[in-house]
């Protein structure tokens, strides 16, 4: 059994893998005020308490869960390490400092390409790259980020956008005479009511940056791309383009799996 862990600043997702399936899966409210005691609880509740122990158990499981996390909010990482180690008295490896994934990143400095990034790209790889061909990744979280992956399977780089709901918030909180809005798309482009013409500018107004990030990305790395889609906000622009060739919600889950097997499997 295998507990994956991805830490963003929007949301914290786990996944349970038995061999390669995963079979329990969980997004939770990235909050920094929560100490140690806190995420124990709360793991205890949604992990370890419905999956791997009775509720009245209180020692841990015969069988120790292996643990893989990421993560791009350093104030929670050893607080979500411990609480971890609380309940199954196993510390969780980490990607960039305990697993050092297989893949070539041709940037200025390596080591400030963020793990979850990473991990989409080693899952991209693994699952879904053809011979010879480049991927473009889009993860829609609290920021919009593209990553470029080569022809060979390397990491080339890649472009960060404020996200939808990162964007909406100012958009609300600087304009007094705006009031939020239901983020759906319009039926059009060209709002007749404000709420249209927000939702418009909002939803399409974002599809359109990222189709267009995506098309300078396929001319810069030539040849054919596949362009892969994920993170929690994709569902929202879904139902109005037809940009990605694979839609993966659980991309950055298999690249966690993915990465801990090839780290588990080296001699």
């Amino acid at each position: 059994m295998l507990v994956a862990i991805d830490i963003g600043n929007s949301n914290i997702s786990i996944g349970i893998f038995q061999d390669t399936t995963l079979t329990h899966s969980w997004r939770l409210t990235t909050d920094l005020r929560k100490e140690t005691d806190e995420y124990t609880a709360l793991f205890q509740q949604i992990i370890r308490a419905k999956i791997l122990l009775p509720k009245e158990s209180v020692t841990p499981p015969d069988e120790k869960p292996n643990i893989v996390m990421c993560s791009v909010v350093p104030p929670l990482t050893n607080i979500i390490s411990q609480a971890m180690f609380n309940l199954f008295y196993v510390h969780p490896l980490l990607i960039g400092k305990d697993i050092h994934p297989n893949l070539q990143i041709h940037y200025d400095a390596p080591t400030d390409v963020g793990s979850d990034r990473i991990v989409n790209a080693v899952a991209s790889n693994s699952m879904y790259r053809d011979q010879e061909e480049c991927s473009v990744i889009v993860d829609m979280g609290t920021a919009t980020v593209f990553d470029a992956i080569d022809r060979h399977g390397s990491y080339v780089g890649g472009a960060i956008a404020p996200g939808l709901i990162l964007g909406s918030n100012a958009l609300f909180t600087q304009a007094s005479q705006l009031k939020r809005v239901e983020l759906i798309s319009p039926p059009e482009s060209i709002g007749q009511n404000t709420t249209r013409s927000i939702q418009s500018g909002l939803i399409l107004g974002h599809i359109s940056l990222i189709e267009g990030m995506v098309n300078k990305f396929r001319n810069e790395l030539g040849g054919k791309s596949k362009i892969i889609g994920t993170g929690g906000l994709l569902n929202l622009i879904l139902p109005a383009t037809s940009i990605f060739d694979i839609v993966a919600p659980n991309l950055a889950m298999d690249g966690l799996r993915i990465a801990y097997k090839e780290h588990a499997d080296r001699p």
